[in-house]
């Protein structure tokens, strides 16, 4: 992630939700990722990039309190992007080969 990436990220989460819920959208849509399944709503991890994502989540569930916004936050374990022919890729798919 570039130089500032994780505070950019964060404030532009935060953004996104508090602009949906002053527009009084319905519906909204977080995209996370998981950090230790049942865990994931109620604690975040010392891996920087994901404590960001952890912080971005508490933000509705604080702010859209007493509102009509209805949010759905999605954790996907892996995106596409990570299956690539590259390093990351291939080691990547030999690992879940391996615990399948």
């Amino acid at each position: 992630m570039k130089k500032g990436g994780k505070e950019i990220e964060e404030k532009q989460g935060k953004s996104f939700v508090d602009a949906a819920i002053a527009a009084n959208i319905k519906y909204i849509g977080i995209s996370s990722t998981d950090r230790g399944g049942v865990k994931s709503s109620s604690s975040s991890t010392p891996v920087q990039t994901w404590a960001t994502k952890y912080n971005i989540e508490r933000h509705p569930r604080q702010n859209a309190l007493g509102t009509d916004v209805i949010y759905v936050i999605l954790r996907p374990i892996l995106f596409m992007e990570g299956l690539s022919s590259k390093f990351e890729g291939k080691a990547l798919a030999t690992m879940w080969k391996t615990i399948i």
